[in-house]
């Protein structure tokens, strides 16, 4: 029986999955936000950078960052680092001590508190990829919840004039779209805050038990509290834009590009920190060279924050009269595919044009980072020289899914973790989600369960798997409570063979999805609509008890992907074309 349900996560994934919940008639749901606030990543202030450590800064910090400590620098070594829960021995003492009982979160264990500065700064930090002036990828109707049947009815202020970006809207209506959201239903009575899950791991109750840290407000704290509650059942909501992704530093090669930051601090940036390299680092760069020089500016990736992170170069250079180097670094020379598949292809398109007429220098992939005591700079694969006296080098890389806290057993009988880049073999931001059916359900156990891993930026996306996931469990329910099914687990010969379709069209669905998106993040693009709508909500749709109370997505969700895709590109060209 599913009746007390964790869900991970207070962005929209989360909120979208307590407010089906609910809906469903389940009570008992405790949900954990690692931060004081609600909104995921779109809970950030932009501008506000004076007080958030810079991402990149974070890991030079790591005094004791060597080579045995860090063979990899992935996610799960920087979560747990210097955590006493790798350790073994923390798990043990919230097992057994207690007379026999669990730590409770009213009865927790209390430990000397340790360092884990590169946790808060690189997973809790209020800094998230929201940047000033930011605004939607996609259009006013792609960016609402179910609920809003006439969404500006239920703004608090005014709308915000956004004449200068329609169909697009700026991040003041999407945050009052998300507070309307948790005010009207009332989701904030089910969250913990600042409460890291630091571990998920099944008993042998068949339950989910997760150990938990209470993350102090207080930098001068000398204990920490930590304590085990057991679930039914688990929602997975924890986002995938908060982490950045710094290519050399999640693979083997770190070391490399480690001595370069510990050498020029200041020189390297994630688009997370934008707006302090907007408003503090290129003014500086500008007052404090010869104004002759041409200042050399390097971006890594070619994405969306690409254009944005460009659009900036070009309107300081405006502003400073200054003439920029821009030089653009990416794994493969730009593609001219307009299959469909990819909405910005037109991208490339003006990145080939803008090369020709000397406007930007493209280069390849970076083979490595040169620090030693004679020269320093970086090396392009397939280019023999040695490219330095960099003022700037921006990583517009993108983000990465992480999930730390599943335990390993997790990932070695539940298939459920990250696939390696075929580029690299490891982890990065084109890594896509494995064991998952319809990018929701464990395959090995569909009580765990995961909202947001689709990388379609709108917030139906969210409450498709969330509407779902509630569905599917409250079936599960009702058949639990007819005394002619079996209720001895595992439960997929009696239950959830009712339910969900077996495992093996489980997972002959993923080997579509794998043949037609391929083995990487773009297994959980589902874009176009038509693809979104046969490979995805066509299925889902099929598990659903009820329809929605308003209709998922527009009718002309299509036609409004496009127009969206057109309008960044005529707001992008606006500003290149100055």
């Amino acid at each position: 029986m599913i009746n007390k349900i964790a869900v991970i996560g207070g962005g929209p994934g989360g909120l979208s999955a307590c407010y089906e919940l609910q809906k469903k008639g389940f009570t008992n749901i405790v949900a954990f936000e690692g931060k004081s606030k609600l909104g995921g990543v779109w809970s950030d202030n932009p501008g506000e950078f004076d007080t958030n450590k810079k991402y990149i800064d974070a890991f030079s910090e790591l005094k004791n960052l060597n080579l045995k400590e860090f063979p990899q620098v992935d996610t799960d070594h920087l979560f747990h680092w210097n955590s006493p829960l790798i350790t073994g021995e923390l798990t043990e003492r919230l097992d057994k001590e207690n007379n026999g009982n669990e730590y409770t979160i009213d009865d927790p264990l209390i430990i000397d508190k340790r360092d884990r500065s590169c946790q808060e700064s690189l997973f809790y930090n209020n800094k998230t990829g929201i940047y000033k002036g930011f605004y939607s990828n996609v259009s006013r109707e792609l960016m609402r919840f179910t609920t809003d049947v006439n969404p500006q009815s239920f703004y608090k202020g005014d709308i915000i004039d956004n004449k200068d970006i329609n169909p697009l809207i700026y991040l003041k209506e999407i945050q009052q779209n998300i507070e309307t959201f948790i005010e009207k239903d009332d989701l904030k009575k089910y969250y913990r805050f600042n409460s890291s899950v630091e571990m998920i791991q099944p008993n042998n109750s068949h339950q989910w038990k997760l150990y938990i840290r209470e993350l102090s407000s207080d930098e001068n704290a000398t204990v920490e509290k930590w304590y085990t509650e057991t679930f039914d059942a688990v929602v997975i909501a924890n986002g995938w834009c908060q982490l950045p992704y710094i290519p050399f530093y999640m693979s083997g090669d770190w070391h490399e590009i480690h001595e370069y930051n510990k050498k020029f601090p200041g020189k390297m940036f994630h688009v997370r920190d934008i707006d302090f390299w907007e408003q503090n680092v290129l003014p500086a760069m500008s007052k404090n060279s010869d104004t002759n020089r041409k200042l050399n500016i390097l971006i890594i990736g070619k994405s969306f924050s690409a254009m944005d992170v460009l659009k900036r170069v070009k309107e300081f250079s405006l502003e400073e009269k200054r003439d920029v180097n821009v030089y653009l670094s990416y794994n493969k020379a730009p593609e001219l595919d307009d299959t469909g598949q990819n909405p910005f292809y037109w991208f490339d398109e003006w990145l080939l044009t803008a090369q020709k007429e000397g406007k930007i220098h493209l280069k390849p992939k970076i083979e490595k980072f040169v620090c030693t005591e004679q020269e320093n700079g970086v090396k392009f694969i397939g280019d023999d020289d040695l490219y330095s006296d960099w003022d700037s080098i921006v990583f517009a890389t993108g983000y990465l899914r992480s999930f730390p806290f599943l335990a390993p057993i997790i990932r070695q009988n539940y298939k459920i973790f990250m696939s390696p880049d075929p580029r690299t073999k490891h982890t990065s931001n084109i890594s896509r989600v494995t064991g998952l059916y319809l990018h929701t359900f464990s395959i090995a156990d569909p009580t765990l369960a995961f909202v947001g891993i689709s990388s379609n930026a709108n917030f139906q996306s969210f409450q498709l798997s969330a509407k779902t996931i509630s569905d599917v469990w409250h079936k599960f329910n009702k058949l639990f409570n007819n005394p002619e099914i079996t209720k001895d687990p595992p439960y997929y010969d009696n239950i959830w063979y009712n339910i969900l379709p077996s495992i093996n069209d489980q997972l002959e669905w993923s080997r579509k999805v794998l043949a037609l998106k391929g083995n990487s993040g773009a297994f959980h693009f589902m874009y176009p609509f038509d693809v979104l709508q046969e490979y995805w909500l066509n299925d889902c749709e099929k598990l659903f008890e009820s329809d929605f109370e308003q209709p998922l997505f527009p009718e002309n969700t299509q036609t409004l992907y496009k127009y969206s895709v057109g309008r960044l590109k005529e707001i992008f060209l606006q500003t290149m074309n100055r």
